[in-house]
């Protein structure tokens, strides 16, 4: 009687073995990932369970948690930048191509009333303009962290005062 009680208890732990390996197959063809629960050995206390079961990969993660993804970021910010701070910088990107823009049409202004040589100043406003794309571009791409956020608004501020000045050169008279 025992051996047969012995040879149930393999059966049934090989019958196990089987299902759990085929709905782990399963389970990876549906969802593409590796993690499936183990099924316990031994029967645990609760708390144990709870205490070290994420740990042994005996338990599920929670629904709450995804799946390792390599490109697992945050859902609610890109790239670290809160909502606030996006339209700061839309603001003030803003503020930095309407001084450029003015610049330049004066520049080209002047270059056609006055003297051709103001039309450079308004090229090399486009110049260092392009220089503010670039830095903006990487903002958005992440090749320039967050926290190096302060270079794009210093050269923003550069470019600002340099068109201001440029104006002011465009209208200087000269006294001889």
């Amino acid at each position: 009687m025992s051996s047969d009680l012995v040879n149930h208890n393999k059966f049934y732990a090989r019958l196990k073995k089987s299902l759990r390996l085929s709905s782990e197959k399963q389970h990876r063809k549906k969802c593409q990932c590796n993690l499936v629960p183990k099924v316990l050995s031994a029967p645990k206390m609760a708390e144990e369970v709870s205490k070290t079961g994420l740990l042994e990969g005996t338990q599920p993660r929670p629904s709450y948690v995804l799946p390792d993804n390599p490109n697992n970021e945050a859902l609610f910010h890109e790239k670290g930048k809160s909502p606030k701070e996006k339209l700061v910088m839309f603001l003030f990107i803003l503020f930095v191509i309407i001084m450029v823009m003015i610049t330049i049409i004066l520049s080209l202004y002047r270059g056609a009333v006055v003297d051709s040589t103001y039309i450079l100043l308004g090229v090399s406003m486009t110049c260092i303009g392009l220089v503010e794309i670039v830095l903006v571009y990487w903002s958005k791409t992440g090749e320039l962290p967050a926290e190096k956020l302060w270079f794009l608004y210093f050269v923003g501020i550069c470019i600002a005062l340099e068109s201001i000045l440029t104006i002011v050169l465009l209208y200087h008279r000269p006294s001889i």
